[in-house]
C-alpha cells in the first residue's frame, strides 16, 4: 500500500509572493525541504510567516516542512488556517488528511480526502489516496471502491493497479487479484529497467510471483 506521499509535495507550486524578500525566503526554504534539511526549511518559513500568514501556498509549504520533521500537530494546525483562507485549495485538503492520518485520526482524514476528490473528481490519484486511507482503516469496501475508480480512470499508472491488486488480496477476493496482478504484470514489461525514483523491476518481480501463487491455489 502506498502513501500520501512525497508525490503529492512534489506538485506543490511556488506562488507569486508580495516582495521579492519574500520571494528568496519561500526559495531558499523549499531548496533547503528538497535537499533534506527539514530543521533549516522550517527555521525559514518560520522567519517568514509574519510577512506569509496569508497565504495558503506558504502555508501549505510550511506545513508539509513541520509535518516531515515529525511536527505534526504544528503542521495541522497551518493547513487548517490556510482552508480557512482557502477551503477549495486541494493540496492542503490532502496533506491535512495525511497528518489526521499519522494521527490515526481516519474518520476525519477521510473527510478531508473526501473534499478533495469533490473538488477536483476527474484526478485518479486522489481517489488512489482515499483508497489508502479506507485501507488503513480497514474499510476494504470503501477502499476497493476508490481504487477500482482510480485505475478506470488511468488503467496504465502501475501505482494505481498495485494498491488495486493488494486490495483485492486482502479483501479476499484472489480471482480480481490475480486479474489485477496480470495486468499489472503486461503494464511492466519493458519497464523493469526504467530510471527513477520507482523500481518497476521489484515491481514486476513481486506481482509475477502472485500470478504464480494465486494461479496455484485457484486451480
Amino acid at each position: 500500500m502506498t502513501s500520501l506521499k512525497p508525490l503529492i509535495y512534489i506538485l506543490i507550486l511556488f506562488s507569486a509572493c508580495t516582495s521579492q524578500q519574500e520571494d528568496d525566503t519561500l526559495a531558499k526554504a523549499y531548496s533547503k525541504y528538497q535537499q533534506g534539511d527539514l530543521e533549516g526549511a522550517v527555521k525559514l518559513y518560520e522567519e517568514g510567516f509574519s510577512k506569509n500568514k496569508t497565504s495558503p501556498e506558504y502555508l501549505l509549504r510550511y506545513g508539509n516542512a513541520l509535518e516531515d520533521n515529525g511536527e505534526v500537530s504544528q503542521a495541522k494546525e497551518l493547513y487548517t488556517l490556510g482552508l480557512q483562507i482557502n477551503p477549495k485549495h486541494i493540496l492542503l485538503h490532502v496533506n491535512l488528511a495525511s497528518a489526521l492520518r499519522k494521527e490515526k485520526d481516519f474518520a476525519k482524514a477521510i473527510v478531508e480526502m473526501e473534499t478533495a476528490v469533490n473538488l477536483k473528481p476527474g484526478e485518479a490519484w486522489l481517489r488512489d489516496n482515499l483508497g489508502n486511507i479506507y485501507q488503513e482503516n480497514s474499510n476494504f469496501k470503501e477502499a476497493l471502491l476508490s481504487y477500482r475508480k482510480a485505475v478506470e480512470m488511468e488503467p496504465n499508472e502501475p501505482e494505481f493497479l498495485t494498491d488495486l491488486a493488494n486490495a483485492e488480496l486482502r479483501a479476499g477476493n484472489k480471482k480480481e487479484a490475480l486479474s489485477a496482478y496480470r495486468k499489472l504484470s503486461s503494464l511492466l514489461v519493458g519497464l523493469e529497467d526504467a530510471q527513477g525514483e520507482r523500481d518497476y523491476q521489484k515491481q514486476k518481480t513481486f506481482s509475477d510471483s502472485m500470478i504464480e501463487i494465486l494461479t496455484k491455489e485457484l486451480n
